[in-house]
Protein backbone atom coordinates (compact mmCIF):
# COMPACT_ATOMS: atom_id res chain seq x y z
CA UNK A 1 0.00 0.00 0.00
CA UNK A 2 1.09 3.56 -0.72
CA UNK A 3 0.11 6.51 1.48
CA UNK A 4 -1.19 9.89 0.44
CA UNK A 5 -2.64 12.34 2.94
CA UNK A 6 -2.41 9.67 5.66
CA UNK A 7 -4.52 7.21 3.68
CA UNK A 8 -3.33 3.92 2.25
CA UNK A 9 -3.93 3.31 -1.43
CA UNK A 10 -3.36 0.09 -3.41
CA UNK A 11 0.13 -0.67 -4.69
CA UNK A 12 -0.89 -0.20 -8.31
CA UNK A 13 -1.25 3.51 -7.47
CA UNK A 14 2.30 3.85 -6.16
CA UNK A 15 3.89 4.99 -9.42
CA UNK A 16 1.09 7.50 -10.03
CA UNK A 17 1.40 8.97 -6.54
CA UNK A 18 5.20 9.10 -6.77
CA UNK A 19 4.96 11.10 -10.00
CA UNK A 20 2.21 13.30 -8.55
CA UNK A 21 4.39 14.25 -5.58
CA UNK A 22 6.88 15.76 -8.04
CA UNK A 23 4.27 18.17 -9.42
CA UNK A 24 3.29 21.55 -8.04
CA UNK A 25 -0.37 20.53 -8.12
CA UNK A 26 0.32 18.05 -5.32
CA UNK A 27 1.09 20.92 -2.95
CA UNK A 28 -1.98 22.89 -4.03
CA UNK A 29 -4.44 20.03 -3.57
CA UNK A 30 -6.98 19.89 -0.76
CA UNK A 31 -6.23 16.85 1.40
CA UNK A 32 -9.65 16.13 2.87
CA UNK A 33 -11.96 13.26 1.92
CA UNK A 34 -9.33 11.11 0.22
CA UNK A 35 -10.63 7.55 0.32
CA UNK A 36 -9.30 6.05 -2.91
CA UNK A 37 -7.30 6.88 -6.00
CA UNK A 38 -10.35 8.35 -7.72
CA UNK A 39 -10.49 11.00 -4.99
CA UNK A 40 -6.84 11.88 -5.60
CA UNK A 41 -7.41 12.07 -9.36
CA UNK A 42 -10.48 14.24 -8.81
CA UNK A 43 -8.47 16.65 -6.63
CA UNK A 44 -5.93 17.10 -9.43
CA UNK A 45 -8.77 17.65 -11.92
CA UNK A 46 -10.31 20.23 -9.58
CA UNK A 47 -7.04 22.18 -9.43
CA UNK A 48 -6.86 22.13 -13.24
CA UNK A 49 -10.44 23.37 -13.45
CA UNK A 50 -9.62 26.17 -11.02
CA UNK A 51 -6.62 27.17 -13.17
CA UNK A 52 -8.81 27.27 -16.27
CA UNK A 53 -11.38 29.49 -14.51
CA UNK A 54 -9.03 31.85 -12.64
CA UNK A 55 -5.53 31.78 -14.09
CA UNK A 56 -4.37 34.90 -12.29
CA UNK A 57 -5.36 33.83 -8.78
CA UNK A 58 -4.43 30.16 -8.93
CA UNK A 59 -1.35 28.54 -7.37
CA UNK A 60 -0.51 26.79 -10.63
CA UNK A 61 1.52 28.23 -13.45
CA UNK A 62 0.91 27.34 -17.06
CA UNK A 63 3.71 24.74 -16.94
CA UNK A 64 2.44 23.17 -13.71
CA UNK A 65 -1.09 23.12 -15.18
CA UNK A 66 0.19 21.26 -18.26
CA UNK A 67 2.05 18.80 -16.01
CA UNK A 68 -1.11 18.17 -14.02
CA UNK A 69 -3.19 17.68 -17.20
CA UNK A 70 -0.63 15.19 -18.50
CA UNK A 71 -0.72 13.35 -15.16
CA UNK A 72 -4.52 13.14 -15.35
CA UNK A 73 -4.42 11.64 -18.82
CA UNK A 74 -1.67 9.16 -17.97
CA UNK A 75 -3.46 7.82 -14.87
CA UNK A 76 -7.06 8.01 -16.11
CA UNK A 77 -7.24 4.20 -16.17
CA UNK A 78 -6.67 4.08 -12.39
CA UNK A 79 -9.35 6.71 -11.88
CA UNK A 80 -11.78 4.55 -13.82
CA UNK A 81 -10.72 1.47 -11.89
CA UNK A 82 -11.27 3.06 -8.46
CA UNK A 83 -14.07 5.57 -9.05
CA UNK A 84 -16.80 3.26 -7.77
CA UNK A 85 -14.87 1.75 -4.87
Amino acid sequence: MVEIFDRELPDDCKKAITSLKKLKVYFAMNDDTIDNFADVWFRVQHECDMYEEMQDSNELTYQSYIGAKNWLEKWRHLYIKYEDK
